[in-house]
Formats: C-alpha cells, structure tokens, sequence
C-alpha cells in the first residue's frame, strides 16, 4: 500500500485494466519530473501495486446480507469507494424496483465495465445513475473522425 499512498499523494490516479494490469493516469497534471517519477515508481513495483489495488477493491465492496432490503434478486453493497450503499441487481426488472430509492442501481452486467475506472470516474458514474435512474453503463463507442 506505501506505493498507492506514495502515488496518489503526487495526484497519480491508479486502476486496474480490464486485463488485469495496471493503469496510471492523471500525469498531465504533474511536472515533468514529477511524471517520470511517478511512471518509474509504478513500473518497478507494478506486480505489489497491483495485488494492492485488487486487495482494496475486493475489501472495499461489502455484501450487507443481514439487511432487510436483501432479496435474490438484488443485493444492497456498501462501497468504501463511493462512501455510500449501491444497489446490485440481476435483471432491469429487479432493478425498476429500486430507482425511487435514492440509491445508485446497478445490473451485474454493467460491473465488468467498472473494473478499470478511478475512483473519481466511479463516483462521477453513481452521481449520474442516482440522478437519471435506468441509465445504463454500455461499451466505449468508436469516435468516428471525418
């Protein structure tokens, strides 16, 4: 975790890629300098960083099975990340049940598009389904340039 802490402190936004290896972004912000630092520190040690990474988003989502909201077809989480519940559900159908909550809703087919985003993007995506319920999460469309 020093190397998470070390880089994040110097504005340096980390996540995991899709394919499991690591992402560093937020380097336009820093000096030049700075940002080699940064790339180095993160290269050198990117096998710890990552195991990190994953050991605090695993950690960081809890199941809350005890509570009275739990059915089979949703599931209340408490996310560390995002300071608040979301609400997991299997199908749309399930979902509808929950957009007057007050709560972000998601499907479980949208989670594999949130493995790789910051911690900043992942709020930015909760403020958004708290505030359009239904709207989905779908694949990164091409731009097309002319």
């Amino acid at each position: 975790m020093r190397f998470i802490k070390e880089l994040v402190d110097m504005g340096v936004d980390l996540s995991i890629t899709p394919a499991g290896g690591l992402k560093v972004g937020g380097l336009s912000t820093l000096t030049k300098v700075e940002a080699e630092r940064a790339i180095r520190l993160a290269r050198n040690n990117k096998e710890e960083i990552v195991a990190d990474l994953k050991a605090e988003m695993s950690s960081s989502i809890k199941v809350e099975k005890n509570s009275p909201e739990f059915t089979a077809e949703a599931v209340l989480i408490r996310s560390d990340v995002l300071g608040e519940h979301i609400w997991l559900c299997k199908d749309k159908e399930a979902a509808a049940k929950y957009y007057d909550s007050g709560i972000g809703v998601y499907l479980l087919n949208e989670v594999p598009l949130l493995n790789d985003k910051s911690h900043e993007a992942l709020k930015l995506i909760n403020r958004v389904k708290k505030i359009f319920p239904g709207a989905e999460l779908t694949k990164p469309v091409k731009r097309i340039t002319h």
